[in-house]
């Protein structure tokens, strides 16, 4: 048999506004900015900060299948494409006023890339079958351009970025009990993004990003994956013309407490429910699934990278104690396919 599938494995769009802060190097608000700023709004420190994230992955999938006995073996090659944007405002106290000059725009282009899937299932009896799977490693090439201190016209250009990002490899293995009408499904996945995802890290073609050290032309970013485990249970019912299907999955979780930041809430996801729908149309299945990925908060370590960042205001001038975080997230997904039979 022969199947094709779009889906988005990841990624989503999220936007924190009005993270109240101190200016980058504890000034008030009208010396840092050059601005001048009138009265308690311009010689307060306080300032508000807004950040927008944009990153996905689609996943198109041609995958082959051959039944040799009891045995079945597929294999499939995946076409990913993905894009990440990121923004950064500053505003006064009252999140009324931007601040020219300053915050970041940065637009990956479109990249593209490729991986593999290979697969082996056993029917043991005509109501038990055991399978296996294995999902390549595939790294995203994120290259594209960025804007530092918008509106500053010492920054003339958008300076290019280089940067790369892993989805690690993925291991399942999967019980099937029932018959063609009715089934109940165990699956459990590894991920490995431990060994490939500890940093993001983005090089700038100017030295022009700002830090309390100073600027720079490299941005590191302590993601510090962990590898997840995870255990789904699903049923599905098989009429006529169509299947119908639900399940439900939970994974340990791949951000924890000392990789916390902004950019980081999809990924943090713990539980997923899913309802599916396929309509059979002679050798073609058209398939379609709803999946919620249930709200998750972690609260960060008080010394992870996203707090050193909104707390540091010089080399000798650090308050991390000052700093707190924590993150939520829910996201809703839709994914569809089709298959065709050529036996």
């Amino acid at each position: 048999s022969y199947g094709v599938g779009i889906y988005v494995p990841g990624g989503g769009s999220g936007q924190v506004n009005g993270i109240l802060r101190l200016t980058p190097n504890a000034q008030s608000l009208r010396d840092w900015s050059g601005v001048d700023i009138p009265g308690p709004i311009g010689d307060s420190k306080k300032i508000k900060e807004d950040l927008s994230t944009t990153f996905y992955v689609v996943k198109a999938t041609n995958a082959l299948a051959y039944r040799f006995g009891n045995l079945s073996v597929g294999m499939g090659i995946e076409m990913i494409y993905s894009k990440q944007i990121a923004n950064q405002k500053f505003y006064d106290i009252t999140h009324t006023l931007e601040i020219p000059g300053q915050g970041f725009d940065y637009r990956s282009k479109n990249a593209y890339s490729m991986g593999g899937i290979f697969g082996l299932s056993y029917a043991f009896t005509e109501l038990f079958r055991i399978a296996y799977s294995y999902q390549t490693r595939s790294i995203l090439p994120l290259d594209g351009g960025m804007q530092i201190g918008i509106g500053d016209v010492n920054n003339y250009r958008r300076t290019g970025v280089s940067a790369t990002f892993n989805l690690p490899e993925k291991h399942g293995l999967g019980f099937s009990f029932g018959n063609e009408s009715l089934k109940i499904g165990l699956d459990f996945l590894y991920y490995n993004y431990n060994s490939y995802d500890q940093t993001f890290k983005q090089r700038l073609e100017d030295p022009w990003f700002p830090t309390f050290l100073g600027k720079t032309n490299t941005i590191t970013q302590n993601i510090a994956y962990h590898d997840a485990w995870a255990g789904a249970i699903g049923i599905e019912y098989k009429l006529d013309s169509f299947v119908y299907r639900g399940g439900y999955r939970y994974n340990t979780g791949v951000v924890r407490s000392e990789g916390i930041s902004a950019l980081q809430a999809g990924i943090m996801v713990q539980q997923l429910a899913t309802l599916g729908l396929s309509f059979l149309s002679g050798k073609w299945s058209f398939d379609l699934a709803i999946n919620y990925l249930f709200a998750k908060k972690v609260t960060a370590d008080p010394g992870n990278n996203w707090a050193v960042l909104h707390s540091a205001f010089g080399p000798n001038d650090i308050r991390i104690l000052n700093y707190s975080q924590s993150l939520q997230s829910d996201v809703p997904a839709i994914l569809f396919g089709a298959s065709y039979k050529f036996d």
